[in-house]
């Protein structure tokens, strides 16, 4: 395999597991692959547990379980608010899960930042970036639905081959995640009714991170 492909092919991961599609499906699809992803010149290891290529694939494990959890709880966060008698909400329990989805985005965005620091680390291949130039991002938009907006988003950073602006706009977005769950769980935790738009803006988001992460990924099976 030549070393263009298995730069490509280190992207991809990085990339699913990064956004929030990855931390759905990707790690068994994935990690499953015949061909060990950071092998060759541009990621190397020296045995298991020891290279940067373990280094990295434990980053993205973590980060994807930590986010994973975030996300789930979440949507519990969502269901208690629904479920329930705005006069007789649990703000404990509520508190607890709010609390929770804070905690692991935190852990999420300390575990991609080292992740994005080793990323920014490793040189462009040249072949890659000329690939992701050249690649026919309409067509793929033509083949399936997308959300136009995200997928503007996504075309805007990999048709100029910026892999790192996808890794910097992913951790960006866990960090306004964070602020914005900062604000509900002082809500919460005060036994204050949660601000309903806030909890729609925050859904807009996850969903919003999701697509970026799954239209990143798409554009990346294709090559």
């Amino acid at each position: 395999m030549t070393s263009k492909n298995l730069t490509v092919r280190f992207y991809t991961i990085t990339l699913c597991m990064i956004c929030f599609l990855g931390i759905l499906s990707y790690p068994i699809v994935i990690f499953n692959w015949g061909d060990k992803p950071y092998t060759g010149t541009t990621v190397k290891t020296s045995g298991a547990g020891s290279g940067t290529g373990d280094i990295m694939a434990s980053l993205i494990q973590t980060g994807a379980g930590y986010v994973l959890k975030a996300h789930s709880d979440f949507w519990l966060v969502l269901n208690k608010v629904e479920m329930s008698d705005p006069e007789a909400l649990n703000y404990t329990e509520l508190t607890t899960l709010v609390m929770s989805t804070r905690t692991s985005l935190a852990s999420a965005i300390s575990t991609y930042k080292n992740l994005k620091m080793l990323a920014d680390s490793m040189p462009y291949d040249p072949g890659m970036i000329e690939v992701l130039m050249q690649f026919d991002y309409n067509a793929l938009n033509a083949s399936r639905p997308h959300n136009q907006s995200v997928w503007g988003e996504v075309k805007q950073f990999l048709i100029t081959g910026d892999v790192r602006g996808v890794f910097t706009k992913s951790l960006s977005t866990l960090e306004e995640i964070y602020r914005m769950v900062d604000t509900v769980y002082y809500s919460v935790s005060n036994k204050v009714y949660p601000d309903i738009k806030a909890l729609w803006s925050l859904g807009t988001l996850f969903s919003d991170s999701h697509l970026f992460g799954q239209y990143s990924a798409e554009v990346f099976s294709e090559l």
